[in-house]
């Protein structure tokens, strides 16, 4: 099929996922024609990546749920800085709502 006639050709995806469900549907995108882009954390990458040395993973010199996964897709390493709820708090103008009881 030409990339021109895929349904999702000319659309952007930033995948920032990991684990499973979510890349994976990232790749579906990319199977149709996104242009999608993998943002992983700089050094290690993404934490799927190393998955395929766990005891449960059958021994083989590819990471095949990797590959499955990052088909299609390109990948950049952004050192994107994490901040803790405290700290999200006071940027936010957003209140909880107060709890039922």
């Amino acid at each position: 099929m030409d990339q021109v006639s895929l349904p999702f050709a000319g659309i952007r995806v930033l995948d920032i996922a990991s684990f499973i469900a979510a890349p994976v549907a990232a790749t579906i995108f990319a199977d149709y024609g996104a242009d999608v882009i993998k943002i992983e954390p700089p050094q290690q990458g993404d934490p799927n990546r190393q998955t395929w040395e766990l005891a449960s993973y059958p021994k083989a010199g590819v990471n095949f749920p990797w590959e499955m996964d990052s088909r299609g897709k390109r990948s950049i390493a952004w050192a994107r800085r994490f901040i803790s709820f405290g700290e999200a708090e006071r940027y936010s103008d957003y209140q909880l709502p107060a709890s039922r009881t």
